[in-house]
């Protein structure tokens, strides 16, 4: 890179790639070192700040909306509160594509499904159509509630399912390690309804029956396994899987309708947001700001938007590479 030259387009996405990875002054060292660009970290910085590496067009239509939530550390808040919120969704396409929608740090789940239908149902005056046939997520409540709104249906990761159990039997409902686990693997036995491989027209009517059955029986083990459960007064447990149990096997009546193959868990977008959270730590604090409040440091802030939106796009680009999308 000459003295004085200016950037092009691809040096600034490489920059914003690079930084998503690392610090500003680590990825400074790091373009000087291996590909010989000396840009200081404060034009790192500047660069990054005015660019539109966190603009992502929301107006698109998939087969499947993918979305989850981690937390992060920031400056207290007025309720000494230092918990915020990394928001991310994703769809995946009718060619097994991963595509963002984008990555929010400070809109609640209500906020960010208005803004999603904002950008795909312009003019009140006409019916709203989904944007996806299902929602997959971890059953988070503001997040199935809101983001469920956007879907034809929704489905419950069948990962998270058992997994979540176990901590409300050992910790609420003060169950024994032995039962506690027990009950984990008594639900992860019933829940676990696996698609043919084939094409939905190469299976035979037989076979369809055969997989409805499936699905009555496992539905009547989780009511039989919320029965045991309330019986011995796990209630909290007992709780959970009559919540969940409707949105179990969504995944299977979709397939059995439409011919269309879903995820049935959400451990693609899981893998991203660890790696999002991890990033993110190298941002330092964010300064909480509720909607619709002035930002008392929005250069921080923005800051914090831009790194997440470059490593969201960073993160899907290695998503769509991958051949197990689902």
């Amino acid at each position: 890179m000459e003295r004085h030259q200016r950037k092009t387009s691809e040096l600034e996405k490489i920059v914003a790639e690079v930084v998503s990875e690392q610090s500003y002054r680590r990825s400074s060292q790091h373009l000087e070192t291996i590909g010989s660009i000396p840009v200081p970290h404060t034009t790192l910085h500047r660069w990054v700040m005015t660019s539109d590496c966190d603009k992502i067009d929301m107006k698109k239509r998939v087969q499947t909306l993918v979305a989850d939530g981690t937390g992060f550390k920031q400056k207290p808040d007025s309720d000494g509160s230092n918990r915020g919120e990394v928001c991310v969704v994703v769809g995946i396409t009718k060619e097994n594509t991963i595509v963002p929608y984008g990555a929010w740090t400070e809109e609640s789940w209500a906020a960010i499904s208005r803004e999603i239908k904002r950008a795909n149902h312009p003019s009140s005056k006409i019916k709203f159509t989904p944007i996806a046939d299902l929602l997959v997520s971890d059953g988070e409540v503001p997040l199935v509630k809101y983001m469920g709104r956007l879907t034809k249906d929704s489905q419950r990761c069948i990962w998270h399912l058992p997994h979540d159990l176990h901590p409300l039997l050992k910790y609420k409902d003060d169950a024994s390690p032995a039962e506690a686990k027990g009950f984990t693997s008594q639900l992860a036995g019933i829940i676990d309804i696996r698609l043919p491989a084939e094409d939905v027209e190469k299976v035979g009517l037989e076979d369809r029956l055969t997989l409805e059955r499936s699905v009555f029986k496992a539905e009547r083990g989780v009511q039989d396994l919320i029965d045991e459960l309330t019986a011995r007064g796990y209630k909290a447990a007992a709780t959970y899987l009559d919540n969940a149990k409707s949105k179990m096997f969504s995944y299977v009546r979709t397939w059995l309708r439409t011919g269309v193959v879903h995820p049935r868990v959400s451990s693609m977008i899981e893998r991203m947001m660890r790696e999002i959270g991890r990033r993110i730590k190298r941002s330092g604090m964010v300064e909480p700001r509720r909607c619709g409040e002035a930002d008392p440091d929005h250069h921080q802030a923005n800051h914090f938007s831009q790194r997440v939106g470059s490593i969201l796009e960073g993160q899907t680009q290695d998503l769509r590479k991958s051949k197990n999308v689902v």
